[in-house]
């Protein structure tokens, strides 16, 4: 057996749903050219092998009916081309060569060279987006919280993902896996605009299989603030919103409707992590642009802070608002509705404050 065995490893919110998709939609296409990318471990029709990654992290979504190793041995068995997995929860396994060994013992046994691949973003936009999916996944701690620990321990552990922000430790661990070589791309700097059109060349897949109008190469687009908001205070309360607190937080969101991250963070960040992005640009010869910064951008007229935008003090606020919006109806309601107007526009002010 010959040929190679490609782990996309992420990270998260670096365009891996948009790949994942194409590579499972086209899979029939991939096979015929000589590109395997198997069905062991996908757990929907346009998924990547995301239970093989929850079967290594033993993350509780793990199922045997959507496949495991010795299914995806298999699999692979007999197929003289090249094998593509891939899931963003690799991430959580890449400064832990110890926890790798189905990976490698596979690889081994089928004849096969193991590649890691790895795209980077810029800490301070992955800080950001990375916790509005967290909001997604039902999580409500405030985002300082976040840039604290990530800061601290170059990691965010939440349940059993592990997100990577100290790439210079993560990569020179992952490297440590025998017989492993690391591709490591810069999402900040996509060949063809498109983390699927890069992932092609950097893989030297065939490019004929690509369809430049195709909606699944663009990058998926962040939700609205006022959706991020409710969640944040939903996922805190624990607890269905009442009517007063959906109509405090549809005016909250509308008082500040664009969000930044502090240049304070952004500044720590930028120096916790920038010389090891450096480090990492040279050693693998990927463009620095986006990865390494020459300082936080300003925040920009009229935006507010994210870090005061999710935060204790919101969640006092949404129902505060929400209790006078409530007490509005009694007879001296509109003295209650100004009140929560003047309390809403405080907030607002107060979370444009830097």
């Amino acid at each position: 057996m010959s040929g190679k065995l490609y782990i996309h490893c992420g990270l998260h919110k670096t365009g891996t749903t948009a790949l994942q998709t194409w590579l499972a939609s086209n899979d029939a296409a991939l096979k015929a050219a000589g590109w395997l990318f198997p069905k062991t471990g996908r757990i929907g029709p346009h998924s990547g092998q995301h239970n093989l990654a929850w079967e290594l992290t033993r993350d509780r979504r793990f199922a045997f009916r959507f496949g495991h190793f010795p299914r995806l041995r298999a699999e692979i068995e007999g197929f003289d081309g090249d094998v593509i997995l891939s899931s963003e929860d690799f991430e959580s396994l890449l400064p832990h060569p110890d926890r790798w060994g189905p990976i490698v013992r596979l690889a081994h046994d089928l004849g096969r060279s193991l590649v890691l691949v790895i795209y980077l973003r810029e800490q301070g936009a992955y800080l950001e987006s990375l916790y509005y999916q967290c909001l997604k996944a039902g999580l409500g701690e405030e985002y300082r919280a976040y840039a604290r620990e990530a800061l601290a321990l170059g990691a965010i552990a939440r349940r059993e993902w592990a997100f990577q922000f100290d790439y210079l430790r993560a990569a020179t661990q992952a490297a440590r896996l025998p017989g492993c070589q690391l591709i490591l791309r810069n999402y900040h700097a996509l060949e063809g605009a498109s983390v699927v059109a890069d992932f092609f060349s950097a893989l030297g897949l065939p490019p004929d299989l690509l369809d430049s109008d195709d909606p699944e190469l663009r990058v998926h687009l962040r939700e609205q603030p006022d959706v991020a908001l409710t969640r944040f205070y939903r996922n805190r309360i624990g607890r269905a919103l009442n009517p007063a607190e959906r109509h405090a937080l549809e005016r909250l969101a509308a008082l500040a409707p664009t969000h930044a991250t502090p240049p304070s963070v952004a500044t720590d960040l930028a120096a916790r992590f920038g010389p090891g992005n450096a480090a990492l640009c040279d050693r693998y010869g990927i463009d620095q642009t986006g990865l390494v910064s020459s300082g936080p951008a300003a925040p920009g007229e009229g935006r507010s802070n994210l870090a005061r935008v999710f935060s204790l003090e919101t969640q006092l606020a949404v129902s505060g608002v929400a209790r006078r919006l409530a007490d509005a109806h009694n007879p001296t309601g509109s003295a209650d509705m100004a009140a929560a107007e003047r309390q809403a526009q405080d907030w607002a002010d107060w979370t444009r404050e830097w």
